[in-house]
């Protein structure tokens, strides 16, 4: 690829900082050492089968963090479990090396001690404290060691990884590094009258990944937060392309310790090559006052794909409901609100899966096995939404909203994104067959790395459809969204060709469908069986069915419909094995039944 011949000065803009604290500054005498800024997650994320067995998770803290605490004493641990079923000892420390003696630690705690172990944060001091002195050449890492009986999801972590923020070891193994797959929830605690007295950190960001040519600018959101004793009341982020200075914006707020502002940031980033390369910010002159005291913590920076284009995102939508669910009308009415704006009419695509709390007559396969997507041990319920398949929290993309605010926080969050892949739509009715239609999607890609494992999916939706007994409603209810039927459940692998794609699938549409109601959704997203976290949707599209679809008139076609795994059974409700003898029968397709005549 060619140079970039030339690199613009980014222009910055800011929201304003919120205010999370007071301008008083209270006297802090204990802070807290490492990268999960509080946080913690008790939904068990990593299990360790092994029973009877020691587990050790640590972070690292560099040199430079720890100089800036000189003159203090490492007092204790803050360690968070994610569950405390099947552990029954907890032990915290501080070692030079992993593999080496620890330098303090804690007395052991039990399930029946004084403390005790809790599922979430356990604090425990260090039967003597380990004193930071100057000059550290080397750092020193921080953890836990909890003894499981059998197994168990101790381990506690964020999604966001972190440079040395999660080392872990199983009984006598080798410790690995698995800061690439999280945060740990662990925290020093350091005591002292030499605290820092301005510190700033990138608690996170959401550094752009991708970098569209044609769009001429990107957007970086995340916070930064206070680990010393005085309010920081101002700073400058300075974004930094291939390690050229871009630009800068000040930020005016007030945070105190412990505490968190979000910054929002648009940049021009003026690239005309595609040429990949690396984007950073880093937070500078803290309080007017330059580099703060520990710099190690200020810089964030993320490869890049420069690529010429993107595509119009659409957002994909899916609604678990039945007509069991008695709250399910409530979230049905936040959608059907939502989508009459025109804000969200034609950019959010919606398909209603008919599972999550019983089943119910318009339940298909496909809705029963969608409910894998919860990733809540088969722990499952109604009403509930999906925004991309993306996650909403800790490890499950789905959610029960409360408000419609709810949803549409969501929508907000995923429509800023940028799409890397296109859909466009089409169908031909079968000439001869008139109750079969094929679907034709084709679309690009905006370069080969877009999505690990690129799968489509398409369905027939139809909306309108008078509900039999829908809980929770009064008067005549109508189920919207409805998935009628879909190439397989978890679609087919998407290939492509010079960036470009072609995908064909065909179904049959019932005779008890309206096709005027109906429509042919296609989604894009990363298809990875073994985790439900990891499925987002990349890009949806949808069209009306009737723009390329007649119905039948012909009465002969309509019970010769192609369907799938049909079965026959006779008026008693014996069913038939093997083809049926001729005469009238009901005929069972999936939920649907009718009756036919064979001759």
């Amino acid at each position: 690829m060619k140079k970039i011949s030339s690199i613009k000065r980014m222009a910055l803009t800011l929201l304003a900082c919120m205010t999370l604290a007071t301008t008083a500054m209270a006297e802090v005498t204990d802070m807290n050492v490492g990268y999960c800024a509080g946080e913690q997650s008790t939904d068990g994320k990593y299990n360790v089968a092994d029973a009877n067995v020691y587990v050790s998770a640590a972070i690292y803290i560099p040199a430079g963090t720890l100089n800036t605490y000189a003159g203090n004493d490492l007092v204790g641990v803050r360690a968070a479990l994610a569950s405390k079923l099947g552990i029954d000892e907890l032990k915290v420390w501080v070692r030079k090396d992993l593999k080496g003696e620890n330098l303090a630690e804690s007395a052991n705690i039990t399930t029946d001690s004084t403390p005790k172990i809790l599922k979430g944060w356990n604090t425990l001091d260090f039967t003597a404290p380990y004193k930071i002195e100057a000059g550290n050449t080397e750092g020193i890492y921080i953890g836990y060691t909890f003894h499981q009986k059998s197994s168990a999801f101790g381990i506690s972590y964020l999604k966001e990884s972190m440079k040395n923020g999660y080392f872990m070891q199983v009984g006598t193994g080798e410790w690995e590094d698995h800061s690439a797959d999280g945060t740990l929830s662990i925290e020093g605690v350091v005591r002292g009258e030499n605290l820092p007295k301005i510190n700033a950190q990138f608690a996170n960001a959401t550094m752009p990944r991708v970098l569209v040519i044609e769009r001429g600018e990107a957007r970086v959101m995340g916070t930064v937060k206070n680990i010393a004793s005085k309010n920081i009341t101002g700073f400058d982020v300075q974004a930094i392309l291939n390690g050229t200075e871009a630009g800068r914006v000040h930020v005016d707020c007030d945070i105190a310790f412990n505490k968190t502002a979000p910054f929002d940031i648009t940049i021009q980033h003026g690239l005309t090559e595609m040429k990949d390369g690396t984007f950073a910010l880093k937070i500078v002159n803290v309080n007017g006052q330059g580099d703060d005291e520990d710099m190690s913590d200020n810089l964030i920076e993320s490869p890049y794909t420069a690529v010429q284009r993107d595509f119009t995102k659409k957002i994909f939508v899916e609604e678990f409901t039945t007509e069991a669910c008695v709250n399910c009308p409530r979230v049905a009415g936040f959608l059907h609100e939502l989508l009459a704006e025109d804000k969200y009419k034609e950019n959010v695509v919606t398909v209603c899966h008919h599972a999550g709390y019983y089943t119910d007559w318009l339940t298909i396969p496909s809705d029963t096995e969608y409910l894998w997507l919860f990733n809540q041990g088969g722990s499952t319920y109604a009403p509930a939404v999906m925004t991309d398949r993306a996650i909403y929290k800790d490890k499950t993309p789905v959610y029960c909203p409360s408000q419609a605010s709810e949803i549409s926080t969501e929508w907000n969050k995923h429509l800023l994104k940028s799409a890397y892949v296109s859909l466009n739509i089409t169908a031909e009715q079968n000439a001869e067959v008139k109750n079969k239609v094929t679907v034709k999607v084709t679309g690009a890609r905006a370069f080969a790395d877009f999505c690990e494992k690129p799968y489509i999916t398409v369905y027939l939706v139809e909306n309108d459809i008078k509900a039999r007994s829908q809980a929770g409603a009064s008067g005549e209810y109508f189920q919207q969204h409805v998935t009628r039927a879909v190439n397989s459940t978890w679609g087919s692998p998407l290939t492509f060709e010079n960036d470009e794609y072609t995908y064909s699938c065909e179904f049959a549409i019932s005779q008890t469908w309206k096709p005027e109601n109906m429509e042919i959704v296609a989604m894009v997203y990363n298809y990875n069986s073994k985790d439900a976290a990891d499925c987002e949707v990349q890009n949806a599209n949808t069209v009306a069915l009737s723009k390329y679809y007649t119905p039948s008139t012909n009465a002969v076609e309509s019970v010769e419909m192609a369907q799938e795994a049909a079965e026959y059974y006779t008026f008693d409700g014996v069913k038939v094995i093997g083809d049926p003898a001729p005469g009238i029968y009901l005929k069972k397709v999936g939920n649907e039944a009718s009756k036919v005549v064979v001759n």
